[in-house]
């Protein structure tokens, strides 16, 4: 059956794949924005915080540095500390404007507070501006999912459908969001590839038995 959970961590969970496999994945979903694309040298300092931050490392963040006023966001936003992670964070997108990482960390803290008409209008405005943007459009998409918006993450995701997008996130994003507006045939292939490119054959033809009964009934 299609997995129902909310999240990528769900799936990562519950997929039928190796331990070391398993923590890559949800350390690539884990790390959305920091995975995706050449990273800017400004922005080294934002990837190795969050890092530090993920691993439980913080002590080795040095103090007064951009790391640092950058673990302190990731922090209060882990603490649920919603507001003051914010605040924290301006002057970080005052100092640096127009920073992708901080501009997706806004939208990440709103959603996770479950401001979604604020989380996803950011986003909107960063589709806009780079819809081919792996990093923006995932995001994008998995925002829409977790805000049960899952026609309109679908969209997103088959507009930018192509061998650049066909790792196990997008594949992820695309079977959960096509499931959840029961568009069926279409998120059992995507589950289909996504069995294939863990090395599970025999899995892999079980999604696409049920992708081509969908596909007739349809």
């Amino acid at each position: 059956t299609l997995n129902r959970g909310n999240s990528v961590s769900d799936m990562l969970r519950t997929h039928p794949v190796t331990a070391s496999r398993l923590a890559d994945a949800e350390n690539r979903a884990k790390q959305l924005h920091v995975k995706l694309r050449k990273i800017d040298p400004l922005e080294l300092p934002l990837v190795q915080a969050r890092v530090l931050v993920n691993e439980g490392q913080t002590a080795k963040i040095k103090p007064q540095t951009l790391e640092h006023a950058y673990a302190v966001v990731l922090i209060l936003e882990k603490q649920q500390k919603y507001s003051a992670a914010l605040a924290a964070l301006k002057p970080l997108q005052q100092q640096y404007h127009h920073n992708l990482i901080l501009e997706i960390t806004e939208a990440d803290i709103h959603a996770e507070a479950r401001e979604f008409p604020t989380a996803l209008s950011l986003l909107k405005k960063l589709y806009d501006q780079q819809p081919e943007n792996p990093e923006v459009f995932l995001y994008y998409a998995d925002t829409l999912i977790k805000a049960e918006q899952y026609r309109e993450a679908a969209a997103i995701l088959i507009a930018q459908e192509n061998e650049a997008t066909q790792d196990e996130l997008y594949l992820y994003l695309l079977s959960q969001a096509l499931g959840k507006s029961e568009q069926l045939s279409g998120a059992y292939f995507a589950r289909a590839k996504l069995y294939e490119m863990y090395g599970n054959i025999p899995g892999a033809k079980v999604q696409l038995t049920e992708a081509l009964k969908y596909a007739t009934l349809s």
